[in-house]
């Protein structure tokens, strides 16, 4: 933003002066001193405060149009003439519409919006189009003139009454105090990444982001976002998500005082290694959380596993299930496959449905264990389903986990999870869609 002193084309500054009627002094006297008139008092005209804001999608699919709502607003009683609004085109984008259209094109894109009158605000709308998949920056910058004309009386003052240096008798201005924000006052994020510490090569790996607000504040405008490994893939997330460019982001709204959000991530590796899911939260007054869940990614495993539930969110003391596809995609048989579950306490177990029977295992605090009977043998090209029946006991966010062998899974298990939001019947709550 750049200010221009202007009076009539920018000429100098002239000062009006007025002087106060004569007053006839006594025969031989000094001249009668006037006291400083109340309305004498220096008086500071408004001055225009022009802001641009910005709003843009944080993500967008590779190759979408990217719409951006500018808005330039007064935010002072006093007009500002001549303001100008300038868009340099970005290296990797081109200019497709406007609202209203620009004034000129080249050499970069320019609104001459004229006068902004005090408290007013002016919006465009600018459509730009990618020409590769690297991040879009676009700049937006105002400029505008601000002139004042002042007038100065000479009048008397009173003798010895301190003041300004350089004005007698007037009192200097009362500095105004600059709010200062403490740490207490601040709002405190923290944010932990639960995910599988081993996975298969094209088979999803589960990530479970939750931020928490650990502050005495709300924290406001919070968001989200992940950053995956080159050689990895987004599959699918929770909530309303927004993928591009290999970055995954939420935007959460406000997070109150000592609560927190999850969100799950399942991407898959397409080669082996150890790759990274960074993640970074974000609100205002500067709170900001990092975290990294690392996973090995083995060799390609000849078993494709699924597991989903069929209700979600579900209310309190509902019933629903969780089926289990197991696939032999290899060009063998797969022998000796062996299913077991982890029910989470706030689930109950009613029954289990599949080729095998069940039967209790350990329990731990994460739940208790139930394991299937193995499965001899699984021909090429064929699978086999389980179905897990349970009863919802208790209000949050529950996951029902699963770990399958074999005896050529010499790697480890394939592992999946399944995500559900259990809520009390007089709390309702938003249908999450299904991925």
């Amino acid at each position: 933003m750049k200010r221009f002193a202007s009076l009539a084309g920018f000429g100098m500054l002239a000062l009006v002066f007025c002087r106060v009627a004569a007053h006839e002094p006594p025969l031989m006297g000094p001249p009668l001193v006037m006291p400083l008139a109340a309305d004498c008092l220096p008086k500071d005209p408004a001055t225009p405060v022009v802001k641009v804001k910005v709003r843009v999608p944080a993500c967008s699919g590779p190759g979408e149009p990217i719409e951006y709502r500018i808005c330039v607003e007064n935010c002072s009683p006093a007009e500002a003439h001549h303001v100008l609004l300038k868009n340099p085109l970005p290296a990797n984008a081109k200019f497709v519409r406007a609202d209203p259209e620009p004034t000129a094109l080249t050499p970069e894109l320019r609104w001459d919006l004229g006068t902004v009158g005090g408290g007013a605000c002016r919006e465009v709308i600018l459509v730009l189009q990618p020409t590769n998949r690297e991040d879009v920056k676009n700049c937006t910058r105002v400029q505008f003139e601000h002139g004042q004309c002042v007038i100065t009386r000479q009048a008397g003052f009173m003798p010895g009454v301190p003041g300004v240096p350089g004005v007698p008798g007037v009192p200097p201005p009362t500095p105004i105090p600059v709010p200062k924000i403490s740490d207490e006052e601040r709002p405190k994020l923290s944010l932990t990444i639960d995910g599988h510490k081993r996975q298969y090569v094209n088979l999803g790996s589960h990530y479970f982001i939750t931020v928490a607000n650990t502050g005495k504040t709300r924290a406001n405008n919070l968001l989200v976002s992940c950053k995956l490994a080159d050689q990895t893939k987004f599959v699918r997330a929770s909530h309303n998500w927004k993928f591009g460019e290999g970055q995954v982001a939420w935007v959460l709204g406000d997070l109150d005082p000592g609560t927190q959000r999850t969100v799950e991530l399942v991407v898959k590796a397409t080669a082996e290694g150890e790759f990274c899911v960074k993640a970074t939260a974000q609100a205002d007054l500067g709170a900001i959380a990092q975290a990294e869940a690392c996973t090995s990614f083995l060799g390609i495993s000849t078993l494709h596993v699924e597991l989903t539930d069929r209700d979600d969110p579900l209310v309190v003391g509902g019933k629903t299930s969780y089926p289990i596809l197991i696939r032999n995609t290899g060009s063998a048989a797969v022998t000796n496959i062996r299913v077991k579950a982890l029910i989470p306490p706030a689930l109950q177990l009613l029954e289990v449905k599949g080729p095998t029977k069940h039967q209790a295992g350990d329990k731990v605090k994460e739940g208790e264990w139930i394991e299937m009977t193995p499965i001899a043998k699984l021909d090429p090209m064929t699978s086999q389903a389980y179905e897990i029946f349970v009863e919802a006991k208790k209000a949050g966010p529950t996951r029902l986990h699963i770990e399958v062998t074999a005896d050529q899974l010499e790697r480890g298990p394939v592992i999946e999870d399944e995500s559900t939001t259990l809520f009390e019947d007089d709390v309702p709550l938003k249908v999450k869609p299904k991925l």
